[in-house]
């Protein structure tokens, strides 16, 4: 099998510059109160209120959803010289069809269990408007989800590389049970749902770009 020339449309390279992007424009504001020295924090620069936060968080969850998806493009010709390219591209318009990002219900989840998420990561690191009184000074916190992807202290010394892989958990479990509750198609089809699924929360791990990776 011949292997990638100059001439093959750069997809990784697009996908790591638009998930950079992606991440540098939603943290950009926020950045300096996030970026702690590796303990909790007991300020919080003003990112004005809740209700910031709140927006923020619904905006990371809209743009790596939209993000996901339109990355079956850059995926498909990628992958085009390892599969066949025109059954990955009707196994990515089944995926499409058949998950619910759109519904309200969905988006509704999101937003909440995305907030409950937010609060309790930065109400971990002692921020304003977010500690509890179980908050422990000076100490990273216990984060809500693990993965063996995340396990460097890096990812837990700072509010912003918490934020940045507890949300991309979050959304990679919500995508994953989407596929499962997926009905009406064949145990074929089911597969390449939960396979396309695997393939694009993969992908877009935090872990696998730069600007993203502590």
């Amino acid at each position: 099998m011949a292997g990638p020339t100059n001439e093959d449309p750069p997809a990784f390279e697009d996908l790591v510059r638009q998930q950079g992007e992606t991440m540098r424009a939603l943290f950009a504001p926020f950045a300096p109160a996030l970026m702690g020295g590796g303990t909790a924090m007991t300020t919080m620069a003003e990112p004005a209120d809740l209700q910031h936060w709140g927006m923020s968080a619904a905006k990371l969850q809209k743009m790596w959803l939209e993000f996901a998806s339109e990355q079956g493009g850059a995926a498909e010709v990628a992958l085009a010289k390892m599969v066949d390219p025109a059954k990955w591209a009707a196994m990515f318009g089944e995926w499409q069809k058949a998950m619910p990002l759109s519904a309200w219900e969905t988006q509704q989840k999101l937003w909440q269990d995305s907030m409950k998420l937010w609060t309790a990561v930065l109400g971990g690191y002692g921020m304003s408007g977010f500690a509890s009184a179980t908050t422990k000074p000076d100490t990273a916190p216990e984060l809500p989800r693990t993965d063996r992807r995340f396990k460097d202290a890096k990812w837990r010394e700072t509010p912003l590389f918490a934020l940045i892989h507890q949300t991309y958990l979050l959304l990679s479990e919500q995508l994953a049970a989407m596929a499962e509750q997926v009905d009406g198609v064949s145990p074929e089809k089911k597969e390449q749902i939960r396979f396309m699924t695997r393939v694009l929360t993969d992908a877009l791990s935090p872990a696998n770009f730069p600007l993203t990776n502590p």
